[in-house]
């Protein structure tokens, strides 16, 4: 079997508008999501912690993140800077669902930034997705993603 990747392109976010981080401590999940909602026909699961809601062109409309953040946070929603230049991801990954050994899901937790890496190897290119919210690419693959955890910081 193929191992596991996540082609990507990147295209200025247009429109659409940036994802916009939310995070609630109740559950706790952290989501990433463009402000006007609407039906993703596609979608990508990671070993059930990271979720990517896709248009049918692969453009990605929302991450659903399950993963315990720490304590000395607060649920709350983040803002779109002026000023920042945002970018819009498009994924072609080569399976729709994919769960260990295939993929090792790492967090990693430094202050206040919070990183998820899905897929081994370099990062050469970051794009900023949303407000405090990177893509971390190599060799046109998603390797992960960097939020900033300011926001919401009690």
């Amino acid at each position: 079997m193929e191992a596991f990747r996540i082609k990507c392109r990147t295209a200025p976010v247009g429109e659409v508008g940036p994802l916009i981080p939310r995070l609630d401590q109740s559950i706790p999940v952290l989501t990433l999501h463009i402000l006007e909602l609407r039906r993703c026909p596609k979608g990508l699961n990671i070993d059930g912690s990271l979720t990517f809601d896709m248009q049918s062109d692969g453009g990605v409309d929302g991450v659903e993140i399950l993963f315990p953040l720490g304590s000395g946070l607060n649920s709350g929603t983040g803002h779109a800077r002026p000023g920042e230049k945002y970018w819009r991801l498009f994924l072609e990954p080569n399976r729709k669902d994919v769960s260990e050994p295939e993929v090792e899901l790492l967090m990693e937790r430094i202050e206040d930034q919070v990183t998820f890496r899905f897929v081994r190897g370099d990062i050469d290119s970051k794009y900023l997705i949303g407000p405090g919210v990177t893509a971390l690419v190599g060799d046109n693959e998603l390797k992960g993603l960097s939020v900033e955890l300011l926001p919401f910081r009690k």
